[in-house]
């Protein structure tokens, strides 16, 4: 009886169809990825966040400058006039005044000024916000800068994320480097801790502060001492 014996080769590397497959596979695959990373989607919560309040700056702005019969000043007081503005001085209060609908029989429960957005609170370790019911000191991740007008110095902050921790815009002296000593170690250590702190200028400008660059000469360059509203 004949006995035929068989033997395996082993394959040394691929064959030119299958490195061509391969490639091809590749280059779907980026072509699905590369797409979601560089999306909106795809960029950190906190770029989303602080580029959403910009708009609250831009739609104060417009309503100030436009200012329709002069019923009211816009932006956030120290000590609001309650004829036109009936809100406590707290930034939370404020947003809710902004936000509720205007109404002329009732100018103070509202100025309309800004749209409906809740994005503008969706920050990281904080309770969502789908309403004004909603919005609350718990809720709320900025503090408002006080008596600012249309006329303000470009750059000097309007918003801030509330692990700031502050009453009022510091001054700083030339050649001082001024660290943000209460940054997350306050009332409030979210959201960002002392990691990082998101600021929306007069101006419109937005801006993520991080490590060598959490100083007050670079969050308040014009050296202003307004007073801070907080949650």
């Amino acid at each position: 009886m004949e006995v035929r014996m068989t033997h395996k080769h082993s394959r040394a590397g691929l064959t030119l169809l299958e490195v061509v497959v391969l490639v091809a596979f590749l280059f779907l695959l980026a072509s699905i990825i590369i797409p979601a990373v560089t999306s909106p989607m795809g960029t950190p919560g906190y770029i989303r966040l602080v580029s959403n309040a910009g708009g609250i700056y831009k739609q104060v702005f417009a309503a100030a400058t436009e200012n329709t019969g002069g019923r009211t000043n816009y932006w956030a007081a120290s000590v609001p006039n309650t004829t036109y503005a009936d809100y406590e001085p707290t930034s939370t209060a404020y947003f809710r005044w902004l936000m509720t609908p205007y109404d002329k029989a009732h100018p103070e429960k509202g100025a309309g000024a800004v749209q409906l957005d809740f994005s503008i609170f969706h920050a990281s370790g904080l309770p969502g916000v789908a309403s004004l019911d909603d919005l609350s000191s718990e809720t709320n991740p900025w503090v408002v800068v006080a008596d600012l007008t249309e006329t303000s110095t470009s750059g000097t902050p309007f918003l801030m994320t509330r692990n700031v921790n502050e009453t009022r815009l510091k001054e700083w002296r030339p050649n001082e480097r001024q660290a943000l000593d209460r940054l997350g170690i306050g009332t409030y250590a979210e959201p960002y801790g002392k990691e990082r702190l998101l600021v929306v200028r007069v101006g419109g400008g937005t801006e993520v502060l991080e490590k060598k660059r959490l100083l007050w000469e670079i969050l308040n360059p014009n050296a202003a001492t307004n007073r801070v509203l907080r949650p």
